[in-house]
């Protein structure tokens, strides 16, 4: 909503290319990777605590932290794969973001199982399983 309004508004806003990119140059906007490195931690927080809500915030936040802070640094390490024209800094960067995603995955996945037998277990897996099939799909994207 917002990001697309920005980008239609400014004319794009901070834009690089893709050199790259399967079937030629594309853009890259800036403001989406903002937007990404902020809401996937966000889905990654409400996943947390859905679990962890009967800990104290405080306790729930420390635990959570490592997955905020790989979740923001993989979308950041995707943005430098897609702008930078070295090819080294590309893999590296692509590595990185797939070892971030990889993290969080599995500590989603851990927490699930470790909380197989509380109530609303299904609801809480199914919120996992879309955030895990959202890192899947976005990967998918981005790369073809």
């Amino acid at each position: 909503g917002g990001t697309g309004l920005y980008i239609w508004l400014a004319a794009g806003g901070i834009v690089h290319t893709d050199a790259f990119a399967l079937g030629g140059a594309r853009p890259v906007y800036f403001a989406r990777f903002f937007q990404w490195s902020l809401g996937v931690p966000d889905l990654v927080l409400v996943s947390n605590l859905l679990f962890l809500g009967n800990l104290p915030m405080d306790v729930s936040l420390r635990r959570g932290l490592p997955s905020l802070v790989a979740s923001s640094s993989f979308v950041w390490a995707g943005w430098l794969a897609a702008v930078s024209a070295s090819v080294v800094v590309r893999g590296l960067s692509m590595f990185l973001c797939m070892l971030g995603a990889t993290f969080v995955g599995l500590d989603q996945l851990n927490l699930a199982w470790h909380h197989r037998h509380t109530d609303q277990f299904a609801l809480k897996i199914s919120i996992v399983s879309y955030e895990l099939g959202a890192f899947v799909m976005y990967a998918c994207f981005y790369m073809s």
